[in-house]
């Protein structure tokens, strides 16, 4: 329903004010406990030649630090099984998938440089409803090192420092009233005409995987659900639209 605010004289602009659906959304999130260090980062022995013979590993390192793919802060239940995620501490992958990132260091000679990632990606005990966000920091070396099995890992000089964080995506609806100047399409003002109740319709597209090359989701599930295979790398894309 609209109704046409006419102009009195040519200097004033006219308006239109729309009865419409509106729709908002906000994340409620909770950080989570990332003090157990060996939940999540993996401590790399290079004093172990037959697993180590890169010659780029400074020889003086004894000891480095990798990011876990997927992350277990519980490790095991009652029956000494694995347990991969509770309601406090949520499994997730530090990156967009569980594979490994290439780089994230600063441009420079230096043998370690400051680096930093950050990265959202799906919360494990709740994947189409909550999304996990983290920042890591700290000092990487600039070159990934190569271990017995021709596999790159990109370490950590120390420890790095991390903050994470489970957010739950809320989506509201409600009527409202808008106000839209005619000549420019502005929104002028609005009015929430009734209280908003939740929409949960608004999220459709979840979190899914979608085919690089085409944007569509993958249906070819022999070579990896949500991936595509390029030389040496893995390409991963996904939607929450």
């Amino acid at each position: 329903m609209s109704s046409l605010q006419k102009s009195s004289s040519l200097n004033e602009t006219s308006s239109v004010t729309i009865d419409t659906s509106s729709l908002r959304g906000r994340l409620t999130c909770k950080p989570i406990d990332m003090s157990k260090t060996a939940s999540w980062v993996s401590a790399l022995d290079f004093t172990n030649k037959d697993a180590w013979d890169d010659p780029r590993i400074p020889a003086d390192l004894q000891v480095g630090y990798e990011l876990k793919i997927g992350l277990s802060v519980n490790k095991t239940n009652r029956d000494g099984a694995y347990t991969y995620w509770d309601d406090e501490h949520p499994y997730f992958s530090f990156f967009a998938a569980d594979e490994k990132t290439e780089c994230c260091g600063t441009e420079n000679n230096e043998l370690y440089k400051a680096a930093s990632i950050g990265y959202w990606s799906a919360a494990g005990d709740a994947k189409h409803s909550s999304v996990v966000v983290k920042w890591v920091s700290g000092n990487a070396f600039g070159a990934q090192f190569i271990d017995a099995d021709n596999q790159a890992h990109l370490v950590w000089k120390e420890v790095p420092k991390v903050t994470a964080l489970k957010c739950d995506p809320v989506y509201e609806t409600a009527n409202a009233r808008v106000e839209v100047d005619v000549l420019s399409g502005m929104v002028q003002g609005y009015d929430i005409v009734e209280s908003p109740l939740p929409d949960p319709n608004a999220w459709s597209h979840l979190y899914q995987d979608l085919n690089v090359s085409r944007g569509v989701p993958y249906t070819n599930k022999s070579t990896g659900e949500g991936f595509e295979f390029q030389p040496s790398k893995v390409v991963h894309n996904v939607s929450v639209r």
